[in-house]
């Protein structure tokens, strides 16, 4: 904790710097309270990582800096040298070698801190190089490579992890989602069994993340119990919906479809995602088509293709529209107990910290 020691002793000394009407707690007074709206005791938690916080408060400590290198350096101008005009030119002089060196070593500093966040990845790899113990950082960057499809790279940070807080839930959350991206569906269902225990506040991600896995497994009647408790927990989860759905109106066992259920689901993700997530629409048209509605199916599976390359996903939009081409001839989609068509694993409101 040393950066909270540091933070204690500036206090204190900020403290008896106002009780003696001294300028200097007037900067402290500055840095404080800049910094205090943002700062780790009022913290703003929907930023993960925001260094911004610091740039209005460090006005205080740059000022410090120049008010007592000016005062230091005539200090020691006065002793060195006697006569008035040459003290001046070389003040001068040097104040300006000075001010070259500071905007040259800042400017550096601010491109190489540029490159380090050229990427979601390089951040994180940044900060588990000068943070090693720190496993928020090793689970984060495991998220970056497994964005990256590098699921052997994402499940090892993940392991770390787990290694540096073996109460770390969302780590276990993600190294089951890894475990079940690679087909290793035992491992993934143990670890997310671990989340569910670990963090009872995201249990609805968790279990909906275990439904998915039971669901690539080919156990859909413990996937649906999955998805109906995690929509139990939290009943504006739209994933828990559409995973649901998605099964109600695709699986190949007429014992298990639902249409009418399927389209209702459906909607109520539809509806929490806005009617702007390619994966919703995609299920609800796989829903229309189940009960026959291939008009409306059509509809909202070409919608659901317009936003998918909107958002680059080039792949779902290509297999979005193999089904259309189903609906267009009047057909409904089925797939097979193990064929996992729509990935719709997400972790508990952020897979990152803070997952």
């Amino acid at each position: 904790m040393p950066y909270a020691l540091v933070l204690v002793v500036l206090l204190i000394v900020t403290v008896i710097a106002l009780r003696y009407r001294s300028g200097w707690g007037f900067l402290g007074l500055w840095f404080f309270l800049i910094l205090a709206p943002s700062s780790s005791f009022l913290p703003i938690i929907s930023e993960i990582v925001a260094e911004h916080r610091m740039y209005l408060p460090l006005a205080a400590v740059v000022v410090a800096v120049v008010v007592c290198g000016y005062c230091l350096g005539g200090h020691l101008f006065s002793r060195l040298v006697s006569s008035d005009d040459r003290r001046l030119a070389l003040e001068r002089l040097l104040g300006y070698a000075l001010a070259g060196v500071v905007v040259f070593a800042l400017g550096f500093a601010t491109a190489k801190r540029n490159h380090d966040y050229r990427s979601e990845l390089s951040i994180w790899q940044d900060t588990v190089v000068k943070q090693l113990d720190n496993p928020r950082a090793y689970n984060n960057r495991g998220q970056a490579y497994k964005s990256r499809g590098q699921h052997e790279l994402a499940t090892r940070d993940y392991n770390k992890a787990i290694e540096l807080d073996p109460a770390y839930a969302k780590a276990y959350n993600n190294r089951g989602n890894a475990y079940g991206s690679k087909g290793e569906y035992d491992q993934a269902i143990r670890d997310l069994n671990k989340a569910i225990k670990l963090d009872p506040k995201n249990a609805h991600a968790y279990y909906s993340n275990r439904g998915v896995v039971y669901r690539d497994k080919g156990d859909l009647e413990q996937a649906i119990r999955d998805f109906d408790q995690a929509i139990a927990l939290d009943p504006a989860y739209a994933t828990a919906y559409n995973n649901l759905a998605w099964i109600l109106a695709t699986c190949p066992d007429p014992q298990i479809r639902d249409g009418a259920e399927a389209v209702h689901l459906a909607e109520r993700a539809c509806g929490l995602g806005d009617n702007r997530v390619p994966t919703q629409l995609d299920t609800l048209a796989a829903a229309y088509a189940e009960l026959g509605q291939f008009d409306q199916a059509v509809e909202t599976a070409e919608k659901a293709v317009r936003l998918a390359l909107a958002a680059g996903q080039q792949e779902l939009a290509k297999d979005i529209r193999n089904r259309l081409e189903l609906y267009k001839a009047k057909r409904p989609f089925r797939t097979s107990a193990r064929q996992q068509v729509q990935p719709d694993r997400l972790s508990p409101p952020n897979s990152k910290d803070e997952p």
